[in-house]
């Protein structure tokens, strides 16, 4: 049995979690991490554990993690997998691999793959795309030769301890436009941050800018405030036009 961990607010880490695992093993059983509440759930030693998520500042989102240690491994063999907006992963890939450890389980493979930068998607607009997924189905096959040895070592990857420091931003998303109020917004939110009574109002305490409400909303209602877009639009100008390649470790 193959288990695919997934926090993908946006839907990128769910896209690339599920090209691995499908084409690594056919049977799998997905896990979806933004959900509020969570199933209990055993593994047995043999099973293959695959975690994807995104890189929030150079770190994994503390939620993702909080959520993730809920699940005692038992030895299993664990691929993990980030996607970041084309900026870098710095810590991310190890504090991930640290975690999965402390679990219980052994990081035999991992890799970092450019998606579309979740505030501002014109940068790698479009990753991953079709060289990107293909270049993961190697990967994929490399990972499956892999497990078939008799013995296993933890994976090497980028990244220091300790962990570069990172906090949330002090802002959230706004109403920018026409809300229905449908609710779906407060429904799948990864925090629970969006108010049920009234979706226009945001918990700042909770929210974790993970862009899900923005992406998600079909009336196109919610977004950063102007002048955040702008400061970040133009931070991140230097590496607005880098192509970056995909990392794979094995």
């Amino acid at each position: 049995m193959l288990n695919l961990f997934i926090f993908s607010p946006t839907g990128n880490s769910k896209r690339v979690g599920l090209a691995f695992a499908n084409e690594l093993n056919k049977d799998s059983r997905v896990i979806d991490l933004t959900k509020t509440h969570q199933s209990h759930l055993t593994f047995s030693p043999d099973d293959i554990v695959v975690v994807a998520g995104p890189v929030f500042g150079g770190r994994m989102p503390s939620l993702m993690l909080e959520r993730l240690r809920t699940y005692p491994l038992a030895g299993n063999r664990v691929i993990t997998m980030v996607t970041y907006g084309n900026r870098a992963y710095e810590d991310a890939l190890l504090e991930l691999n640290d975690t999965v450890a402390k679990m219980g389980g052994l990081p035999v493979a991992s890799a970092a793959l450019v998606a579309s930068h979740s505030m501002v998607p014109a940068i790698a607009k479009d990753r991953p795309n079709d060289v990107d997924l293909h270049n993961l189905k190697v990967f994929a096959r490399a990972v499956k030769q892999k497990l078939q040895a008799a013995s296993l070592s933890r994976v090497q990857v980028p990244g220091n301890f300790p962990y570069r420091s990172w906090t949330k931003a002090p802002m959230v998303p706004v109403i920018e436009g026409q809300c229905i109020k449908c609710g779906d917004c407060v429904r799948n939110c990864p925090a629970g941050a969006i108010s049920s009574e009234d979706p226009t109002i945001i918990d700042e305490t909770k929210c974790i800018l993970c862009m899900r409400c923005v992406s998600q909303c079909k009336q196109h209602a919610r977004v950063l405030p102007e002048p955040v877009r702008v400061m970040i639009t133009k931070k991140l100008e230097p590496i607005a036009h880098v192509f970056k390649k995909d990392e794979f470790f094995v």
